[in-house]
């Protein structure tokens, strides 16, 4: 049993990762078509880690609203604040390695949720979508 503890370790490691979410998958093809966080990628501050984990997170979103088959603000917005929910978390990882959400990131995380919400079809507001956003 002992000498099972470094596999055991390794497996926990990998399932701890957040999975990089293609977005082949997707019925949306406007979202599918679309680069998630192309001002964060651009910007040197950001690791390709980083932005990878909150574009995973949109795009987890996405297969949540397809899954649910949202249609109104009044749905969509449980998802997206758990999502941002989500992505406040990692903010402390993202401290660690030295990184805060500055305003590049903030305007373009709140713009990537409104692109979603319009690319559904659905009219939501802005400042409700970001209300639970601690960055």
């Amino acid at each position: 049993m002992h000498r099972a503890w470094p596999a055991l370790l390794l497996v926990g490691m990998l399932a701890c990762q957040t999975p990089h979410y293609a977005t082949d998958q997707l019925r949306n093809s406007t979202i599918r078509e679309h680069v998630f966080l192309p001002a964060m990628r651009a910007d040197a501050h950001y690791s390709g880690q980083v932005v990878n984990r909150c574009e995973d997170l949109l795009i987890h979103l996405c297969f949540d609203i397809e899954a649910e088959e949202v249609t109104e603000a009044a749905q969509l917005y449980p998802l997206v604040h758990h999502t941002i929910t989500e992505m406040n978390k990692q903010l402390i990882d993202f401290e660690r390695e030295g990184i805060m959400l500055d305003s590049t990131a903030r305007v373009a995380l709140a713009a990537e949720f409104t692109f979603i919400a319009n690319a559904y079809g659905i009219a939501a507001d802005e400042q409700e979508l970001m209300r639970p956003a601690a960055w």
